[in-house]
C-alpha cells in the first residue's frame, strides 16, 4: 500500500502495468529488450525474472521499484500459473547512481571537447566534433548547434549529430506560433528544458525525451545556441 499508493486486495498486474513508464531488465543473462525479456519468462525459457521500472503510483508520486519474481508452473504441462515475487523501493539508489553517472558523463564530454579545441582549427570541424562528443560520450541521443544570422532574427543549425525527436537541419524562425525552444534561449539568454513523451516500443510504456537548449556567447555577443536531446526521465535534472 505504501510502495504503490494503492490497498494490496485491489493490486493486479494490469494495474500495475499502467503505472510504468520505464523498464530497465537487469536479469543476468537475460535479453535486454523488456518484450523479448518477457516472452522467454512466459515460455519457459527462464525461471526467475528480475527489472527495474519507474512508475507513476496512484497518489501521483513518482519512484524506481525493483522486481523480482520466480515462476510457478505446472509441472506437466510447464504452463506459467502465477508468479511469487515482491517490489522493492529503490528510488534513492536510483537516484543516487544517476548522479554519479552524469557527473562522469560531463567530465568524459569537457576532456574530450578540450582536446579537440586544441586538434582543430577549422570552424565548422570543431563544431561538428562538439556535437559528436556530446552525443557519443555524454549518452545523449542528439546534439545540434543553431547560429544566428547576420541579422540576429534567426536561427539556422550549422552542426548537428545523431538521431532524435529535434529540430536538426531547420530554419529555426519566430513565426509568433509555436517559438523553438533554441531561438527562445537564445534571445532570452537563459537555458530551456522540455519534456516530451513518444510512444514506445515496449508495452504500456513511453519513451521519454528531455529536449534542453542552453545559449551561447562569443565575447559577451549572444551567437547561437546549444541544443541536446536526452532519452529518459530526469537525464538532465
Amino acid at each position: 500500500e505504501k510502495l504503490l499508493g494503492i490497498e494490496p486486495g485491489e493490486f493486479s498486474v494490469a494495474g500495475f502495468r499502467a503505472m510504468i513508464r520505464e523498464r530497465v531488465v537487469t536479469q543476468p543473462e537475460a535479453p535486454r529488450d523488456w518484450l523479448a525479456c518477457d516472452r522467454a519468462y512466459q515460455q519457459g525459457l527462464m525461471t526467475h525474472f528480475r527489472a527495474d521500472y519507474r512508475v507513476v503510483t496512484a497518489a501521483g508520486e513518482e519512484k524506481w521499484v525493483s522486481d523480482a519474481a520466480t515462476a510457478v508452473r505446472d509441472e506437466h504441462t510447464g504452463e506459467l500459473l502465477a508468479s511469487l515475487g515482491f517490489l522493492q523501493d529503490i528510488t534513492e539508489r536510483k537516484r543516487a547512481e544517476d548522479r554519479v553517472l552524469r557527473l562522469t558523463r560531463l567530465y568524459a564530454v569537457l576532456s574530450e571537447a578540450d582536446q579537440a579545441i586544441v586538434r582543430l582549427h577549422e570552424r565548422s570541424a570543431l563544431l561538428e566534433a562538439v556535437c559528436r562528443i556530446a552525443v557519443e560520450h555524454g549518452s545523449l541521443r542528439a546534439a545540434w548547434l543553431p547560429a544566428a544570422n547576420d541579422r540576429g532574427a534567426a536561427l539556422r543549425v550549422v552542426a548537428s549529430y545523431g538521431t532524435g525527436p529535434h529540430t536538426v537541419g531547420a530554419t529555426l524562425a519566430d513565426d509568433g506560433v509555436s517559438p523553438d525552444a533554441c531561438l527562445q534561449a537564445y534571445r532570452a539568454q537563459e537555458p530551456r528544458v522540455v519534456q516530451v513523451e513518444c510512444a514506445g516500443t515496449s508495452e504500456d510504456a513511453e519513451v521519454h525525451h528531455v529536449l534542453a537548449t542552453f545559449p551561447l556567447q562569443v565575447g559577451g555577443r549572444p551567437v547561437g545556441a546549444l541544443g541536446v536531446c536526452a532519452q529518459g526521465h530526469g537525464f538532465l535534472d
